[in-house]
């Protein structure tokens, strides 16, 4: 099936389509980049926004910036004790949120809440990955499954599944959840539905997700083969997109509601097609729907 969507490499924003980024003036181009480091240059694993501060997580542990005095300082670890490397943070009704390690110990569940460590309700994952401060309750993900914890108990929702990502859905009622192996997962409302191959979805080892200006969303990841794709979701349907073969998309991004990823050596932009104006792109535009996918998906 055709698919009402452009990939641009180096040509610009057409009039019609989507607001295009703002041009540069000339002074600004020429004028010397202002750049300040917060994280001293340890390779940052995440970002959360809580209040006036800035929560960066890294590989030497977590440091909070105030945006307000531009101040910024290391938080030790419950007990005071150094915490080690950060690999996930998100910020909610409940404070901060950490998949973190104290010292070379393992990654666990940490509570960072009006300037105090909390303690965290016992029964969640053993290895945790990935989390989501939800409004429904805090989604943290891992080899063992998907974990809700909601009023102080835990919920188990995926068990066995790998679960790799977690990006609150547009709605802002629930996740998109994504696995190693096993596709895809909505959560929404407290339901679960699978975007597995068998619906459709052909991604199976997920890598990336982010949604479009008009509500849809966008996957890169693998498929069964191993090979690099983009998956696009229009609220009904899925249209996958391969680049050729032994080329690689390298990430997935948006910027001021706009879509960019790299296929090889190119930097893309995703948009609607323009009427009458035939595609060009690396990638095969016509698109590739699972002959499984239900009618009525979803």
């Amino acid at each position: 099936s055709t698919t009402a969507l452009l990939l641009c490499g180096a040509c610009p924003p057409a009039a019609s389509g989507p607001a295009s980024l703002p041009t540069v003036p000339k002074a600004a181009r020429r004028a010397r980049p202002q750049i300040r480091t917060f994280s001293e240059l340890h390779p940052v694993t995440s970002l959360a926004l809580l209040g006036k501060k800035v929560f960066i997580g890294s590989a030497a542990g977590l440091r909070a910036h105030d945006l307000g005095s531009g101040t910024g300082k290391a938080i030790a670890g419950p007990g005071g004790k150094p915490l080690g490397a950060v690999h996930a943070a998100s910020a909610g009704k409940g404070g901060l949120w950490l998949v973190a390690a104290q010292g070379t110990g393992t990654a666990r569940l940490l509570n960072w809440h009006r300037g105090a460590w909390k303690t965290v309700a016992a029964g969640g994952p053993s290895r945790p990955r990935t989390l989501l401060a939800s409004p429904q309750g805090v989604l943290v993900g891992g080899a063992g499954g998907l974990f809700m914890l909601r009023g102080g108990a835990w919920k188990r929702l995926l068990p066995g599944a790998k679960v790799s990502l977690l990006v609150n859905n547009l709605a802002g009622r629930g996740a998109w959840i994504g696995t190693d192996g096993e596709g895809l997962y909505s959560f929404v409302d407290g339901k679960l539905t699978p975007h597995s191959v068998d619906r459709g979805q052909p991604i199976r080892r997920v890598r990336a997700l982010t949604h479009t200006a008009a509500g849809g969303v966008v996957a890169l990841g693998a498929d069964g083969r191993g090979r690099d794709l983009l998956a696009y979701f229009d609220g009904r349907q899925w249209t996958a997109y391969w680049p050729p073969a032994g080329i690689g998309i390298g990430f997935l991004a948006q910027v001021r509601g706009e879509v960019y990823f790299g296929v090889g050596k190119e930097v893309m932009r995703l948009a609607r097609a323009l009427k009458g104006k035939r595609p060009v792109s690396m990638l095969d535009l016509s698109g590739e729907r699972a002959p499984t996918a239900p009618a009525d998906y979803p």
